[in-house]
């Protein structure tokens, strides 16, 4: 398991970084913060879900090295593929079940010719003090581009940093080609192949289980919401009940309840069987609109959609207080420019 010079400059580098941060930290304020930090990390529910993460991933591996898909020489890949998605992904479940088009837009970025691009980029690395170079400089670049993205008084500052960013990133690449080119027979290789489509492939793998852990962190934030809602510990029960029932996997139909019951509390079994079946109502109309004269106004479904390409897509259209019945979107930030 080899470490080119680009890996060994990040590993010095961040060796070196919390080296002078820990030696400097002379009241000793970062050591707790750290210490609190892996306290945090290792409280039990992440434990459990990394822990299953761990063993999906095992299995995963199992069945591709049973394909031929998989051998010792791509452990490298597999251990930077899990910290860098695997690992990341897991600690930012709460905004990938928010994400609607999560899973759709990772399977397209895993099979896209991006990937086979920064393969092709990655593949070859420059002479280690190159490298220790390169690492710092776009670090501070990509920190001053994600800062000046934020005011437009830094539009310039931005063009440039994403320019900066574009340039280095097309050396990476013609360097990769030339080198590959050179020694082509060395670059066409089954073990490349192997390195180019594991991480491609275990992404895929992960994916299920990354959703399943998504409806569970769903119906825990959801479910033990409505202690608030029902006060009477049977009908929180039915509720429950009726809810995991009814809903199954539609995270977003469940969603859609728990507001319902906000506005409007069920005070019996019944209440809870109606108010469910109007949540269902409402998806179908969604997914089968109603045809409307435009004598009579417009469709409410069409109407959400109507500013979807300026971002300005709307949630559903549902009742809330007074029996009225509304659809909001985010709030969008205008570029002050160019809305002057």
């Amino acid at each position: 398991m080899d470490l080119n010079n680009r890996e060994l400059a990040v590993l010095v580098w961040v060796a070196a970084f919390f080296g002078f941060t820990f030696l400097k930290d002379k009241n000793g304020r970062v050591l707790e913060s750290f210490k609190q930090l892996i306290r945090a990390f290792f409280a039990p529910k992440i434990v459990v879900v990394m822990l299953w993460g761990v063993l999906w991933v095992v299995l995963c591996v199992q069945g591709l090295r049973y394909l031929g898909m998989w051998e010792i020489g791509n452990l490298k890949t597999t251990l930077l593929w899990g910290v860098a998605f695997a690992f990341v992904t897991l600690l930012d479940v709460n905004r990938v079940s928010e994400d609607k088009t999560y899973f759709q837009t990772t399977i397209k970025e895993s099979i896209g010719v991006t990937v086979l691009v920064a393969f092709i980029a990655e593949a070859y690395s420059f002479s280690f003090i190159a490298e220790m170079i390169l690492f710092p400089f776009l670090c501070i670049v990509a920190m001053m581009q994600v800062m000046s993205e934020k005011d437009p008084k830094h539009a310039a500052v931005h063009t440039l940093t994403n320019a900066l960013i574009v340039i280095t990133g097309l050396v990476y690449l013609v360097y990769g080609l030339y080198m590959a080119a050179n020694d082509l027979d060395a670059f066409v290789t089954w073990h490349n192949l192997r390195e180019f489509l594991v991480p491609i492939l275990l992404s895929l793998l992960f994916l299920p289980y990354l959703y399943m852990v998504c409806i569970l962190v769903s119906y825990e934030f959801i479910l033990v919401a409505l202690r608030w809602t029902f006060k009477d510990d049977s009908l929180r029960r039915y509720a429950i009940f009726q809810a995991v029932a009814r809903f199954r996997f539609d995270i977003d139909g469940l969603r859609r309840w728990k507001r319902h019951t906000n506005v409007f509390p069920p005070g019996s079994r019944e209440s809870i069987r109606q108010s469910i079946q109007e949540i269902k109502d409402y998806q179908k109309r969604e997914r089968h609109p109603p045809v409307v004269s435009p004598d009579l106004g417009w469709c409410p479904v069409a109407a959400a959609k109507f500013l979807a390409d300026q971002g300005l897509a709307t949630e559903d259209y549902h009742r809330t207080f007074d029996d009225q019945w509304w659809a909001s979107s985010p709030s969008l930030n205008p570029n002050k420019d160019a809305f002057l």
